[in-house]
C-alpha cells in the first residue's frame, strides 16, 4: 500500500505526516538531523512523552516507506481517535491548548530548546485533555534570540480568548477566514476600550498590534535590536501564563443546558428510548460513535461504556462546555452547527479536512431528538437528510419527530407549515434508500419513533 500524505504537512520543510494501513507516521527530513538528535535523548522530551503532552513513538526501517536519500527517520506516532480544529472547541479548550503550548515552551526553553510554531492547529484532544502533536516543531535555542512564535501564540490563543472573555459569541469561527490566527490589529479594534486597563491585552494584543503596524514596512529588520536574554523569554511566557489562567467566561444557561429538566417525554418514554439507545449500541460494541445534538450528554456518557470513543457535538457552546467539563477520558466535545458543519478550508482547501469527511470513521452515529430541528427549524428535506446520513455512517439510531409533537409545534409557531413531505411515511421511504431497518420501538405517551438502521451496502 503506497502511502498516503497528510495534505496540511506541506508547510513543514523538515518533515510531513503520512499514512499506510490505517496508521500514522511521521517522516524526518535530512535537514532535520541535528535537532533530532539532541531532542530524542533530551530527558525533558521524554518526560512530556510521559505526561501525555506529547504523542508517544516507537521508530521504524526508513527503507520499509522511503529511500534513504529522501528521509533521515520514520516514527510511527500515537493516533488521536478524532482530529478537531479550534472553530470547533470551546472557550475552556482553547484555553487548556494554550496553556499546554506555553508550558511545553517554558519546558523546551528550560533546556535550550524552543518552539518554533505555535499554531492551535498543533494541538488536539483525547478526551478532555489536550496533546501537542508537532514533534518537529522543536528546534534548538539561540542564546538571545526571542520566541519567534510569539506572534502566531497570540494571533491563535491570546486573541480569540480575550474576545471571549470580553464578551464575544462565535469568535472561533474566524479561524475559517483567518487559518493562522486573528489579525491582531483587528483583534485590538474590536476589544473595548476598558481592554487596555487589562495588561495582558494592552502589552500583548494593543501595544503587539501597533508595533506591527509602525514596523509593516520596514525593509531590515536589525537582529540586535531583537535581542532577548532567556530569562526574559521566560519572564513573557510566566505573564502570558498567570494572565489566561485568570480569563474566564461569566456562567450561563441555555434552554439546552436545562434540556432535562424540561423535555416532553413522560417517565416512562424516556426510560424506553433510553433501553432502546443502550441495546442498539451494544450490538456494535466497539470502535467509534458520533453524538450530534448531543445536548448535555448523557446519551454520548451512555455510549461511552461501549464504544472506545465518542465524539459528542451540539451547536449549542454552552452545552459543549458542559459535556467538556465532565472530562470523560473517552468522549469529546465539540460545537458542530450540522446545518453548516466546518467545511474543508486552508490551502487548495485540503489543509483543514471537513467535518463530514472526518466523521466518515464513526463506526456509530447517535442522531436523538433532532431530525426535526434539522428539517423544521433549518428547512431541510426528508430526501436531503437521508442522503446526508448515508453519505458517512456505517449504522445509526435516529428518532423520528411527528409534527404532532410539542417541541415541532414550537418550531412551527413563527413558521409556515409548508413541511408536506415531513411524514413518518416519508420519513421511512426515503431511509429506506440507503439503510435496513435492524429494530423499531414506538416511545410511551407520544407519537416518536425510534430507529436502528444499518446502511446498505452498494
Amino acid at each position: 500500500m503506497i502511502p498516503k500524505i497528510e495534505q496540511s504537512s506541506f508547510r513543514d520543510k523538515d518533515g510531513f505526516v503520512f499514512y499506510k494501513d490505517e496508521m500514522v507516521y511521521r517522516a524526518i527530513h535530512h535537514s532535520y538531523k541535528e535537532n533530532w538528535t539532541s531532542l530524542s535523548t533530551s530527558a525533558f522530551f521524554h518526560d512530556l512523552i510521559k505526561e501525555g503532552k506529547l504523542p508517544s513513538y516507537v521508530e521504524e526501517a526508513v527503507s520499509d516507506f522511503f529511500s534513504n536519500s529522501e528521509v533521515y527517520k520514520i516514527i510511527k506516532v500515537q493516533q488521536i481517535p478524532f482530529i478537531s480544529y479550534p472553530n470547533e472547541w470551546s472557550f475552556e479548550q482553547l484555553k487548556k491548548a494554550a496553556l499546554l503550548t506555553l508550558n511545553i515552551q517554558k519546558k523546551a526553553l528550560e533546556n535550550n530548546f524552543t518552539l518554533k510554531d505555535a499554531s492551535a492547529f498543533n494541538v488536539q484532544f483525547i478526551g478532555s485533555k489536550p496533546i501537542f502533536i508537532d514533534t518537529l516543531s522543536f528546534e534548538k535555542y539561540d542564546e538571545g534570540k526571542p520566541w519567534n512564535a510569539y506572534g502566531q501564540f497570540c494571533r491563535h490563543f491570546l486573541a480569540p480568548l480575550l474576545l471571549s472573555a470580553y464578551g464575544f459569541k462565535n469568535q472561533l469561527a474566524l479561524f475559517i477566514d483567518n487559518i493562522d490566527g486573528l489579525p491582531l490589529d483587528m483583534v485590538s479594534q474590536m476589544l473595548p476600550t476598558r481592554s487596555k486597563l487589562n495588561l495582558l491585552a494592552y502589552t500583548h494584543i494593543h501595544l503587539h498590534a501597533r508595533f506591527e503596524n509602525k514596523h509593516a514596512d520596514d525593509k531590515e529588520v536589525k537582529q540586535s535590536q531583537l535581542k532577548i536574554s532567556k530569562a526574559r523569554s521566560l519572564s513573557i511566557l510566566q505573564h502570558l501564563e498567570q494572565g489566561i489562567k485568570k480569563l474566564k467566561l461569566p456562567g450561563t444557561s441555555t434552554n439546552w443546558t436545562n434540556y432535562y429538566d424540561t423535555f416532553s417525554y413522560s417517565k416512562k418514554g424516556y426510560g424506553v428510548k433510553k433501553a432502546f439507545v443502550e441495546k442498539g449500541l451494544l450490538q456494535m460494541n466497539q470502535g467509534l460513535c458520533i453524538d450530534l445534538g448531543a445536548n448535555t450528554g448523557e446519551f454520548s456518557e451512555l455510549a461511552a461504556k461501549n464504544y472506545s470513543y465518542v465524539v459528542a457535538c451540539d451547536n449549542d457552546i454552552e452545552v459543549v462546555r458542559t459535556i467538556q467539563s465532565k472530562k470523560n477520558a473517552n468522549v469529546l466535545a465539540l460545537r458542530v452547527n450540522l446545518s453548516n458543519p466546518s467545511p474543508a478550508y486552508g490551502w487548495n482547501g485540503e489543509e483543514r479536512i471537513s467535518f463530514i469527511e472526518r466523521s466518515k470513521k464513526a463506526d456509530m452515529i447517535l442522531a436523538l431528538a433532532l431530525i426535526h430541528h434539522i428539517c423544521i427549524g433549518n428547512n431541510v428535506p426528508l430526501a436531503k437528510l437521508a442522503t446526508y446520513f448515508a453519505g458517512f455512517t456505517k449504522r445509526l439510531i435516529i428518532e423520528f419527530v411527528p409534527k404532532t409533537d410539542v417541541q415541532v409545534k414550537k418550531l412551527l409557531v413563527t413558521k409556515k407549515d409548508n413541511f408536506d413531505d415531513y411524514t413518518y411515511e416519508n420519513f421511512a421511504n426515503e431511509f429506506a434508500k440507503y439503510f435496513e431497518t435492524l429494530d423499531k420501538q414506538s416511545i410511551p405517551d407520544s407519537e416518536r419513533v425510534m430507529f436502528l438502521l444499518n446502511r446498505k451496502m452498494n
